[in-house]
C-alpha cells in the first residue's frame, strides 16, 4: 500500500426528485488491500414517494433496503435491473402500510448526487482520508460533514495533504512555490466572484492527486489493475 492512493466514489445515486436537497448519513468502512468498500447509508429529506428507485454501482453487492424503523423493504433489479452507465437501477416495492416513503436506508458492500452529508469513515490501513466538502484528516478514521449539498467523493489510502487558508492539496506533493502560486490564483478568482455577486466566496478548492484502481493494464488495455 505504500505510496498508493485509491479513489472510492460513493456510487449510491438516488433517483429522487425533491425541492430540497436530500441528506445522507451513515457509516463506511474501507479495506484498500482487498479493494472493498462496505457502507450502511440512509437518505432522508426527500419528497414523499410511493415509487422509489435508486442507482447503485454494478460492482456493489446490495445487502438490504430498509425504512426509517429498520424494516426490510422488498426490491427488484438485482438480476434484471436497468443499467445506467456503470450503475444498476433498483426499484423499491414499498408496502401499502409504509407509503409514502420519507426515509430510505441501503446496506451494501462495495455509495450520491448532490446532497448534504454527515458520515463516519474508517480505513484501518490508511494514512489519511478526504471527503470533498470537508477538511482532509490524517489517521484511520474520522467524521466528515457538509451542510452544503454536493456530490460525494471519498479519497483514502497513503494520502498526505497540505492545507492553507485558501485551498488544500490532497494526495500529492505541494512545494512552497506551488502553494503560493495556486493560493494567489484562487484568491484572485474568489475576489472577482465576490465583486460580481456581492457575496462572500466561502468555498475552499481542493486539488487531488491519485491512482485509480481502474487503469491501463501492462498490455495497454483498460481494466482492473492489482496494486501491491
Amino acid at each position: 500500500m505504500r505510496g498508493i492512493r485509491r479513489l472510492f466514489p460513493l456510487l449510491f445515486l438516488p433517483a429522487l426528485a425533491s425541492a430540497q436537497a436530500p441528506h445522507l448519513t451513515g457509516r463506511a468502512v474501507i479495506a484498500p488491500a482487498e479493494g472493498l468498500l462496505e457502507a450502511d447509508l440512509c437518505l432522508s429529506r426527500f419528497s414523499e414517494r410511493d415509487d422509489v428507485r435508486f442507482l447503485l454501482s454494478a460492482a456493489m453487492n446490495l445487502r438490504v433496503v430498509t425504512d426509517s424503523v429498520g424494516r426490510p423493504l422488498p426490491y427488484r433489479g438485482e438480476y434484471d435491473g436497468r443499467l445506467v452507465g456503470e450503475a444498476r437501477e433498483y426499484v423499491v416495492e414499498v408496502p401499502d402500510d409504509a407509503r409514502p416513503l420519507r426515509h430510505l436506508c441501503v446496506s451494501y458492500r462495495g455509495a450520491v448526487r448532490s446532497m448534504s452529508y454527515d458520515l463516519d469513515i474508517e480505513c484501518p490501513e490508511c494514512a489519511g482520508i478526504y471527503v470533498n466538502g470537508s477538511h482532509p484528516m490524517a489517521g484511520v478514521a474520522g467524521r466528515f460533514a457538509s451542510a452544503t449539498p454536493r456530490g460525494v467523493l471519498l479519497l483514502a489510502g497513503e494520502v498526505g495533504f497540505v492545507e492553507t487558508e485558501a485551498l488544500s492539496f490532497v494526495g500529492g506533493p505541494a512545494g512552497p512555490a506551488a502553494v503560493r502560486g495556486f493560493s494567489q490564483g484562487v484568491g484572485e478568482i474568489a475576489g472577482y466572484y465576490e465583486e460580481v455577486m456581492g457575496l462572500p466566496y466561502r468555498e475552499r478548492p481542493t486539488f487531488l492527486t491519485f491512482r485509480s484502481v481502474w487503469s491501463e493494464r501492462p498490455d495497454g488495455r483498460p481494466g482492473p489493475r492489482a496494486v501491491p
